[in-house]
């Protein structure tokens, strides 16, 4: 079963990113606050490039002064769909169990994709 983290990550600005484990890497978006959420609540999410596995167990200080991170959740997910346009998990964690759906917009920010991240229902089961 493939894994997931959430780093949060102290720089500036502040923020979490989700990291999915995907074709040998950590397919990865940034949320601006701690993607808890409610059943049907979103954030804005903005896809990253693609971290290096050893990601999954990582915390301490990011290379060239860009903060720190430590894990915030992790687990392991089931991918009920994966396309360019839309991600669709049940995760297994702890800390951040549910059905989640990424959905890209037409949106950019900094030359970066944005896609919202949303909460389809409740805990699946951990």
């Amino acid at each position: 079963m493939p894994r997931f983290v959430i780093q949060e990550h102290f720089t500036t600005p502040h923020h979490f990113d989700l990291m999915l484990e995907h074709g040998g890497a950590l397919a990865t978006w940034s949320v601006s606050e701690a993607p808890a959420l409610a059943p049907g609540a979103a954030l804005e999410a903005t896809r990253r490039e693609d971290h290096r596995l050893a990601y999954l167990d990582y915390e301490g200080e990011v290379s060239g002064g860009r903060g720190h991170v430590r894990i915030w959740a992790r687990g392991e997910y089931d991918a009920e769909a994966w396309s360019d346009a839309e991600v669709r998990l049940a995760a297994r964690s702890e800390q951040w169990p549910g059905s989640y759906r990424l959905v890209a917009t037409q949106g950019v920010r900094a030359g970066r994709p944005l896609w919202v991240l949303r909460r389809e229902t409740g805990d699946p089961g951990v």
